[in-house]
C-alpha cells in the first residue's frame, strides 16, 4: 500500500492516540532516537495516524510521540490516512522496510513477538460494574459499523448492569479481557430461551475492541466463558452468528469444537439488507468431570 497523495496534517491530542506498539515492528524504543527528537521536536516529521472508525490509530511516529511526552506537549503534528487496522499494519511494514533497511521477513517476525508478548499480558476476569462503560462502547463500535448483531442501537452501560445483575442471579458467568488498565474484549453466558425447560442451555455473546484484535483476547475469552458455563451445570451452549460462516467468529467457535446446528435464512435486516443467521453448537462438559477421566 503506497499514499504518494498529499495528506492531511493536523495538530491532534496526544491523549485521543491509540498506541499498538506491534506496529513499530521493534521490541523497545531507542532513547538515542527520542532524544534527538527532542532537540529536533520542531522540524520533525509529522507522525502518520489512521483514522479507524473515528479514533486515531498511531502507525509511525512512536519515538516522536515518547519526545513529544518527555517535554510536556498535549498535541501532536500528525498526517492522517483513511483505513483500517491492516492498513496501518502495511504502512509500518512498508515504512520500516524502506527507511530502516529491514527486510519484511525481519519486521513480520519482530511484530509477531510483539503480538504473542501482548497476548500473553492479556487478563480475563469476571465483570463488575466498573468495566460496563467500555463494554458498552466496544458493543456500540459492532452495533453501528457492522451486522455481527442486528441490534440497531447502541445500549446503554446501564443496560449492562441490567444484564450483569441478572446473569450474576442466575449463576453465569460475565467476562471481561483487560490489557494493562483498559477492558478491551467481553464475553457472557446468557439464557437461551426463557421457558424453564431450556435452563440448561444458554447462549454465548462476544466482542473484542478493534484496537485488540489479532491478541486472542476472543480466544482467552471464549475459553474461560465455556469452562465455566459447565462448571456451573449448563449442558450446552449455542452461538447465533450473521450472515456468513466464513467470519473469524465462526473460525473462533469452530476452534472451540462448535459445530454447525443450522441456518435461517433472510431472518435479519440491517444497513439496507437482508441477513442470514447460522446456529453452532458445543456440548458442556464440567471440568471435574474432565478431570475424573
Amino acid at each position: 500500500m503506497v499514499h504518494d497523495g498529499p495528506m492531511a496534517v493536523n495538530d491532534i491530542l496526544i491523549a485521543d492516540l491509540i498506541q499498538q506498539p506491534i506496529l513499530e515492528g521493534r521490541g523497545h524504543l531507542d532513547e538515542s532516537r527520542v532524544a534527538y527528537y527532542v532537540e529536533h521536536f520542531e522540524e520533525a516529521e509529522p507522525v502518520t495516524v489512521f483514522e479507524v472508525d473515528g479514533r486515531l490509530l498511531l502507525a509511525d511516529g512512536h519515538h516522536r510521540l515518547a519526545a513529544a511526552q518527555q517535554l510536556g506537549r498535549h498535541t501532536i503534528r500528525a498526517e492522517l490516512l483513511p483505513g483500517g487496522k491492516s492498513e496501518a499494519l502495511e504502512f509500518a511494514v512498508e515504512h520500516a522496510v524502506k527507511q530502516r533497511g529491514l527486510s519484511r521477513g525481519e519486521v513480520m517476525a519482530a511484530i509477531a513477538r510483539r503480538s504473542r508478548s501482548q497476548a500473553d499480558d492479556v487478563v480475563v476476569r469476571r465483570a463488575g460494574y466498573a468495566d460496563l462503560e467500555a463494554v458498552a462502547g466496544i458493543f456500540a463500535h459492532y452495533v453501528v459499523n457492522t451486522v455481527a448483531t442486528l441490534e440497531e442501537n447502541p445500549p446503554s452501560p446501564e443496560y449492562f448492569e441490567e444484564r450483569l445483575d441478572d446473569l450474576a442471579a442466575r449463576g453465569l458467568p460475565f467476562l471481561v479481557a483487560e490489557l494493562g488498565d483498559r477492558v478491551v474484549g467481553y464475553a457472557y453466558a446468557a439464557p437461551w430461551r426463557p421457558k424453564t425447560g431450556y435452563r440448561f442451555t444458554v447462549e454465548d455473546t462476544v466482542y473484542v475492541a478493534p484496537e485488540a484484535t489479532g491478541l486472542r483476547v476472543g480466544s482467552r475469552l471464549m475459553g474461560a466463558l465455556v469452562a465455566e458455563a459447565a462448571d456451573v451445570g449448563m449442558r450446552q451452549m449455542v452461538a447465533v452468528l450473521t450472515e456468513t460462516l466464513d467470519s473469524p467468529s465462526a473460525a473462533l467457535h469452530r476452534r472451540l469444537g462448535f459445530t454447525e446446528a443450522g441456518r435461517l435464512a433472510g431472518v435479519g435486516f440491517k444497513h439496507g439488507r437482508w441477513i442470514d443467521t447460522f446456529l453452532l453448537q458445543l456440548p458442556l462438559t464440567r471440568r471435574d468431570a474432565l478431570e475424573s477421566h
